[in-house]
């Protein structure tokens, strides 16, 4: 006996090929059937036609034709004449439904692509022989829903390596179909562990679909217990901006609840406290899976209901007025813990209230190395100032433990942000933190008739870019670290951001391992640091002199000007003309 006959005999075994017209067996083997189905798939072109013939005799499984499609999708670009294989395949397990087709074209999307636009040099054109099923899948693509999300969804898996210009042109070819945004979307969220948070970020900004975001909730859903915190966080947050997403989303981690770990558990119960779409649809779809939550975690979910009126109620009223339910609570005088407690509360009323379902957890919290490192040199630099606001007061209701953590988790975080932009850390100074760029003094060729001009042009740029880039970063990750800081039940966090450019000495003390900075750079980002919105971010005449003329940024000049004792000197508000949604700001890089 062969290995095609023994794959026959194994087919029929386990109800994957039947001659009955109605196989009641297929059911229970659908994800084996499937797999085995890939197997053939990536096989196919190699079988021998004897075998391909007897398969043709037979009622194929549609989970089967499923897997067979997506297997040959794969790889059928490695074969010369992909046309007839593909015909060949189709006439065999095409009899039956649409699901061949299905499976062909989230392999050819996740797989082929790439190896066919490997060899294009980026014309538009999909009539050669290598690039001829791009166009009949698009095509077919757009007349089946399912094929559309199909072929968005594998798209996705490739979305990350796929040049600017190849990502623009599938976008604008088959962009207008709803349902190959929605497969888009939830390839991208399913895919997040994988390709990282910056295309899925990107994709948010450029995409303009409601369909895409509902795509994305699905993804985000499926791919949620691989996610790390801070992508946890980051997606949880967006839901709060984007009512559709965060209806999908909130009914999906519902229906999987029970399949997290703590931490994530904790994470989803303290955003609940917010009035939103989210949390409503959540708080609805939790009802239908509470036998699959431990009795511990029910009793905090019961608690939160009677805490919190739109957890009960399908269209809760707003607060009425802006008026939070802390404004209402009575303060008795003569009890001062508790009007110190509900002070306290009231100081930031603009989040939701910490406790009812938070645990103490830290071991998920991981975004790099917590160390600080540092180098010391004399020239021309950005200087970069980062401070906390109203740090004073906020510590003083803290334990000596509470505190350290509070810092911790903001210097930290900052910390590991200015490493991932190439910054290079002076010191912290209490709760502020200073940082400088030091690659920023190599100017481009005079002479456009230089050979290097464009290649130093644009690493002169992208050096400032990545200032911008990098303090616009950490103004972003205000709301994943208050979201850290809320789930460790710690007040909120704010600071303020300010840069400069010009010359410093760097000095280095003896007696300690620390440096300092000192020049007009380093004093003007520490004055001009105060005129920066909470959370926002400000730069000095000097810098803005060397970045006015970068189109994806909005310069706002600032009306309190700084006093010098040679005049005034101009500063600036400094914000992305495009909003981006960072998903999670510790994973954003710099431009090399």
């Amino acid at each position: 006996m062969d290995l095609e006959d023994t794959l026959l005999i194994c087919l029929n075994h386990f109800g994957i090929i039947s001659d009955l017209a109605n196989n009641n067996d297929t059911a229970n083997n659908a994800t084996f059937a499937a797999g085995l189905g890939e197997g053939f798939g990536l096989e196919f072109p190699r079988l021998s036609l004897a075998i391909k013939n007897k398969l043709s005799s037979y009622n194929i499984a549609e989970e089967f034709a499923f897997g067979v499609g997506l297997g040959l999708g794969n790889i059928i670009s490695r074969f010369n004449d992909k046309k007839s294989v593909y015909e060949e395949a189709k006439r065999l397990f095409g009899k039956k439904g649409n699901r061949f087709s299905e499976g062909f074209v989230i392999g050819f999307a996740s797989g082929s692509i790439a190896n066919i636009l490997t060899n294009d040099e980026g014309e538009n054109n999909y009539n050669k022989d290598e690039n001829f099923l791009i166009s009949f899948v698009m095509s077919e693509a757009q007349k089946d829903a399912e094929l559309a999300r199909g072929f968005g969804f594998g798209l996705a898996h490739i979305f990350s390596i796929l040049r600017e210009y190849e990502r623009t042109r599938f976008i604008e070819t088959i962009g207008r179909n709803e349902d190959f945004m929605t497969g888009l979307g939830a390839g991208l969220g399913y895919h997040l562990p994988s390709i990282g948070t910056r295309v899925v970020e990107e994709a948010i900004i450029s995409i303009r679909s409601e369909n895409f975001q509902k795509g994305l909730a699905i993804g985000f859903a499926a791919s949620f217990k691989y996610l790390t915190m801070p992508e946890v966080l980051g997606i949880l947050e967006y839901a709060n901006a984007m009512p559709e997403y965060g209806k999908i989303l909130g009914e999906k981690l519902a229906e999987m609840f029970g399949s997290f770990d703590d931490d994530k558990q904790a994470a989803l119960l303290d955003v609940l406290q917010r009035n939103n779409e989210f949390s409503r649809a959540f708080s609805s779809a939790i009802e239908r899976n509470m036998q699959y939550v431990s009795p511990l975690v029910q009793e905090r979910i019961r608690i939160l209901k009677e805490n919190f009126s739109h957890l009960r109620n399908s269209n809760p009223d707003l607060h009425t007025n802006g008026i939070s339910e802390l404004d209402t609570q009575p303060i008795v005088k003569g009890d001062h813990n508790k009007h110190k407690d509900i002070m306290t509360k009231r100081m930031f009323n603009s989040f939701p209230m910490v406790g009812l379902s938070t645990t103490h957890r830290q071991k998920n919290w991981k975004i790099g190395k917590s160390e600080i490192a540092f180098l010391g040199k004399v020239q021309e630099c950005c200087v970069c100032f980062i401070d906390m606001i109203a740090s004073t007061k906020i510590s003083s209701n803290l334990s000596a433990v509470q505190l350290s953590r509070y810092y911790e988790i903001f210097l930290n975080g900052i910390a590991h942000i200015t490493e991932n932009f190439g910054a290079k850390i002076v010191k912290n100074a209490g709760d502020a933190l200073i940082f400088y760029f030091d690659t920023l003094k190599q100017q481009p060729p005079l002479s456009l008739a230089d050979d290097n001009y464009d290649n130093h042009s644009v690493k002169y740029t992208n050096n400032f870019k990545n200032v911008l880039d990098c303090c616009l970063t950490m103004s972003a990750a205000s709301s994943v670290l208050n979201a850290k800081m809320l789930s460790e039940r710690l007040p909120p966090i704010q600071y303020r951001i300010s840069a400069d450019y010009g010359e410093v000495s760097i000095a280095k003390s003896t007696s300690s391992q620390s440096e300092d900075l000192f020049g007009s750079a380093m004093n003007i980002s520490a004055k001009i640091n105060s005129k920066a919105q909470p959370n926002g971010f400000v730069i000095g005449q000097m810098l803005f002199d060397r970045v006015n003329d970068m189109s994806e940024y909005i310069f706002v000049p600032a009306n309190e000007k700084l006093v010098m004792p040679n005049g005034e000197y101009n500063v600036y508000y400094v914000k992305e003309k495009e909003k981006r949604t960072i998903i999670n700001p510790f994973e954003r890089r710099g431009l090399d």
